[in-house]
């Protein structure tokens, strides 16, 4: 599991990037970072944040891709074309 590190040797652990697999078949990219916290007690905590970068990363993967989509804007209308290099 991802949080065992922070537990186990109170490591910190900052932008790594998950792919999250649901039962239904989608999938999700996950952002997340951790720390540990101070024990109390004997009991060992950690913070741990998750963000859904989903839309970036495909983003990121479009722009990268064979294909790039340019965008222009004009009043109201939004003109996308596909453009293959």
């Amino acid at each position: 599991m991802y949080v065992r590190p922070i537990f186990l040797r109170g490591e910190t652990t900052r932008g790594q990037e998950l792919a999250v697999r649901f039962p239904d078949g989608s999938q999700r990219y996950i952002l997340a970072n951790a720390a540990p916290l101070p024990e109390v007690a004997g009991a060992r905590r950690a913070v741990v944040v998750f963000q859904d970068i989903t839309e970036r990363r495909l983003a990121d993967e479009l722009e990268s891709g064979p294909a790039s989509v340019a965008a222009a804007s004009s009043g109201r209308a939004v003109t996308m074309a596909v453009i293959a290099g």
